[in-house]
């Protein structure tokens, strides 16, 4: 509902009040409509700045030991050892998971 709806809405209230009562409302529903805008431009921000923290916080790369690359995670192109090729041990998919599920819950 927007405020012209909401002031329309006491304007047409017929046998409450004075002239000055429905004045005195229509101020504070303007006010109060004004603080809930507010409230969500704040909140859309806190929550893009929470979304531009999670995504910075995403790992775009398997491990990868540069000493030896026996301890690399095996899902990298610098594993030499002799594990599956297909199996992440370093966590970046788990921790990917995380934060998209994190990314998704911050959306609704």
């Amino acid at each position: 509902m927007s405020e012209d709806e909401l002031i329309k809405i006491i304007d047409d209230l017929s046998g409450w009040g004075t002239s000055y009562d429905k004045l005195v409302i229509r101020g504070v529903v303007v006010e109060a409509v004004h603080e809930l805008y507010v409230a969500l431009d704040t909140r859309n921000t806190e929550i893009a700045g929470l979304r531009k923290a999670l995504e910075s916080l995403r790992v775009k790369n398997h491990f990868v030991n540069e000493d030896d690359c026996w301890y690399s995670c095996p899902m990298s192109d610098s594993y030499c050892g002799e594990d599956r090729r297909d199996v992440c041990n370093c966590g970046m998919h788990r921790t990917n998971a995380i934060i998209n599920k994190a990314l998704k819950g911050a959306a609704k």
